[in-house]
């Protein structure tokens, strides 16, 4: 069973309790070290597989390098991500060939497990089971004023958890697969391709969706969606029936490649940093950052208006700056020739 945030409580204590029982493990009882966490997690000889190669892996090193010097209310902060960056790895792992090396799984859970302890604590009254619906009110992006509003006077179809998986995408090797079917064929692994789609005006691609576990979601949204043989994925709300999410917007994808990437979603107006949180993930996968476009796009408050930023810059630089568009701007990104 994939350990997803949208699991019900009992879900998530048994997938955990379950892991944790087949390998004879238990969570730490405290944060460790770095040293402490890089030989428990070491395996192979040093020279395969290379620790670099797992970029969520260093990802979470620098997180628990980061824990041990946070103070006040970064712990709560660093601890999530830990939670989140951990869950990630475990549902991910499998799809990423010898870069994630399932023997470093054991580790990863008795982390997972420490953080989600930790969180409990901080967010006292808590359970381990409820971390992850608790964080998902401080973590994620909930739903606007305006967003909230058009879903009750147009009450759009949410996805039940079967019908989202129609439109799951799974990254392997840096580029975007989904699992198609054509009338009348078996079902296929297909790379991603949005040339056909357009939601309307400057809003290239299709909408996507990533939950707090970094699950992506991937659809024609809104007039297209009718026009596409009627998908029923009208709003960004639609995947997760309105629940908090890490970011949505629009994506642009070419035989795979992600070449654009907004955070556009009226119905959640993420700010920059949830697509910084979304660039990250994709980084996990092996997504080149150098090759996308970001765009940055402001909302006000409880509205539909949008601000938008023409200019855009690349992937790499936006996750450098975590989103932080009043850092002195470097060169205008020249969207690359996708072969």
């Amino acid at each position: 069973m994939a350990f997803e945030a949208h699991q019900t409580n009992e879900q998530i204590l048994q997938h955990r309790h379950a892991d944790l029982n087949n390998t004879g493990l238990h969570g730490y009882k405290e944060m460790p070290s770095l040293a402490v966490w890089k030989k428990d997690s070491f395996v192979g000889t040093g020279l395969f597989p290379r620790r670099a190669d797992d970029l969520c892996l260093v990802r979470i090193d620098e997180l628990v390098d980061l824990y041990e010097r946070g103070q006040g209310g970064q712990v709560l902060y660093i601890t999530a991500e830990i939670f989140f960056t951990t869950m990630w790895w475990v549902n991910n792992f499998k799809t990423q060939g010898a870069k994630m090396d399932e023997r470093r799984r054991p580790a990863i859970l008795r982390l997972n497990l420490c953080a989600a302890n930790q969180v409990a604590a901080l967010l006292a009254p808590c359970s381990v089971g409820e971390v992850a619906s608790k964080l998902k009110a401080m973590y994620g992006t909930g739903m606007s004023k305006y967003g909230k509003k058009l879903d009750r006077k147009q009450t759009p179809y949410y996805l039940s958890v079967l019908e989202r998986e129609k439109y799951r995408v799974i990254f392997r090797n840096g580029l975007a697969y989904r699992l198609q079917q054509e009338w009348g064929k078996e079902p296929e692994v297909k790379r991603v391709d949005t040339k056909h789609s357009d939601i309307g005006g400057d809003r290239k691609g299709m909408g996507f969706v990533m939950t707090l576990s970094g699950a992506f979601y991937l659809a024609d949204l809104g007039a297209m969606a009718e026009f596409t043989g009627g998908n029923n994925v009208r709003f960004h709300s639609c995947f997760r029936g309105g629940e908090p999410i890490l970011c949505a917007g629009t994506a642009s994808v070419v035989r795979g490649r992600i070449i654009r990437i907004k955070n556009d979603s009226g119905h959640y107006q993420p700010v920059d940093q949830s697509l910084a949180h979304v660039l990250r993930k994709l980084q996990f996968s092996g997504v080149d950052l150098t090759k996308i476009e970001v765009h940055r796009e402001e909302w006000k408050q409880g509205e539909e208006d949008r601000y938008i930023t023409p200019t855009a810059y690349s992937g790499d630089w936006f996750l450098r700056v975590n989103g932080n568009w009043g850092l002195a701007q470097p060169k205008r990104f020249q969207l690359p020739k996708v072969a």
